[in-house]
């Protein structure tokens, strides 16, 4: 998942936000010079223009109105400090700075540090990392970030255009480092000092051995210290969110001790307990995703799952050709099932009742006590064969890792042929065309469900050759709309 091609540039563009708003106030406060190569820096600023230019297409070809408002009304749309927005300014800070000769103008990039933000509330969502420890790395960012851009802005009010102390009294001015002024010191210990003001600002109120000397610096830190409370009381918000959270594996996990002692107290046998530890996973597990959908309604949630049903079965190649109407009708009656590794879904010998849809997990076929290659593609229908000529499996189906499956039975499936004929002409091709055996196709025909269908087919053509005679157009019309 992490390295999926639709995230790379996701991740790209965050390290290079990261790196840009990082750099952005050492550049403008100490005129520190860039660590990268100007090459690397250029190609960066290329790849923010790229990431703006493909937001714009996105959005023109998804919506073109709102593409346009977007392009009539970006000016209004960067004062209200949209961070999307302001790359726009960014980028175009970079080159400005240099023709203007004033390196303040690259403050503007600090924006895209809410894109380092983003990068870790992506890797938040990945399970392969620890959540608790990314959680934790982007509450200690964010709080570095804040103490490091304060410093930098604290040292900016200290020194004139060229980085040299001003000529009035600052904070800077009666700081002694041994036996030397800060003043004349270099970046380092000048930028040490500037986040230890920065630091005992933010953290306690503001006055200390380090403060204000002047009125500019009384006003900047009054702004800085109300700012400052919003950020920690965020910050606070979230650590307590990191200490009270238990995850999804924390959860079920719990849960799964309690059944295990259960399992040892009541005895149960090895392969019964194994069967249910299989079950209980799983459930626990489902159980856990439906608690995100807790506060939706009833009607809201039965319509994801509708849609959800409905993608599944457009994928699938048995009802190709089907039309949108009956997508819907069979997602309605759809049900979903799961099951956990080494768990019997079909017995050999037995008729299948109902049509199985595998879209997760993966099954394997045994008969004669020969395994068969798995069965692992998505939305796959297994026992179909049996299902369409009333016949006994031939073998056994059983699933090899976690499974999940969609269940339509037979009278609903039935129904909704009966009631879309086109359709069931496009099922009964689909069957001859996934079965090339004219054996089969001979089977299927004389088979209750395919008379069924040739019954409905030839039924609707009698009745609109007996409208078309008597000349009832309203018959006629309703007819053909019937078997579309």
């Amino acid at each position: 998942m992490l390295f999926a091609r639709n995230l790379i540039w996701f991740y790209l563009l965050g390290i290079f936000a990261t790196y840009s708003s990082v750099m952005a106030p050492l550049t403008c406060a100490f005129n520190a010079e860039e660590y990268l190569p100007y090459q690397i820096i250029i190609v960066m600023e290329f790849a923010f223009i790229v990431d703006i230019l493909r937001g714009w297409i996105c959005a023109y070809h998804d919506n073109q109105p709102i593409a346009n408002d977007r392009f009539l009304h970006w000016c209004y749309r960067i004062w209200l400090l949209n961070p999307r927005k302001l790359e726009l300014v960014a980028v175009a800070a970079v080159p400005l700075a240099n023709i203007l000769q004033c390196e303040y103008l690259r403050w503007i990039n600090i924006v895209r540090a809410m894109r380092g933000k983003e990068l870790l509330e992506k890797l938040e969502k990945v399970e392969s990392f620890n959540y608790a420890f990314i959680m934790f790395i982007k509450i200690m960012a964010i709080q570095l970030y804040c103490i490091h851009t304060t410093g930098c802005m604290l040292h900016q009010l200290a020194t004139d255009f060229e980085g040299l102390p001003q000529i009035y009294q600052t904070w800077m001015s009666d700081i002694q480092i041994g036996n030397q002024n800060l003043s004349g010191l270099g970046n380092v210990q000048k930028y040490i000092a500037s986040t230890y003001f920065a630091t005992v600002t933010l953290s306690t109120v503001g006055y200390g051995d380090i403060h204000a000397t002047n009125l500019t610096e009384m006003v900047a830190l009054a702004c800085l210290i109300i700012v400052s409370l919003t950020v920690w009381t965020y910050l606070g918000v979230q650590l307590a969110n990191l200490f009270g959270r238990r995850s999804k594996k924390q959860i079920v996990g719990e849960k799964m001790d309690n059944l295990e002692k259960y399992l040892k107290e009541a005895k149960i046998a090895e392969n019964l307990a194994e069967d249910i530890r299989g079950h209980m996973q799983m459930k626990y597990s489902d159980d856990f995703d439906r608690k995100i959908l807790e506060d939706v309604p009833a009607c809201l949630i039965a319509k994801i799952n509708k849609n959800f049903n409905e993608s599944i079965i457009r994928s699938v190649s048995l009802f190709n050709g089907c039309s949108p109407e009956n997508f819907k009708h069979l997602a309605s009656g759809a049900q979903q099932d799961f099951h956990p590794p080494g768990c019997t879904v079909l017995k050999e010998g037995n008729i299948v009742s109902q049509l199985h849809i595998l879209y997760k997990g993966g099954l394997e076929l045994l008969q004669g006590g020969t395994v068969h290659p798995p069965l692992t593609r998505p939305t796959t229908v297994f026992g179909l064969e049996s299902f369409v000529l009333n016949e006994p499996l031939p073998h056994t189906i059983r699933t090899y890792k976690a499974s999940k499956f969609l269940i339509i039975s037979k009278k609903y499936f039935m129904e909704c042929l009966h009631n879309y004929l086109e359709d069931g002409a496009s099922v009964m091709k689909n069957l001859s065309n996934v079965r090339r055996d004219p054996a089969f196709v001979e089977r299927l025909l004389q088979s209750v469900f395919g008379i069924q269908m040739q019954k409905d087919v030839i039924r609707n053509a009698s009745l609109l050759n007996h409208a078309i005679f008597f000349e009832d157009l309203e018959k006629v019309k309703k007819l053909i709309h019937w078997g579309e």
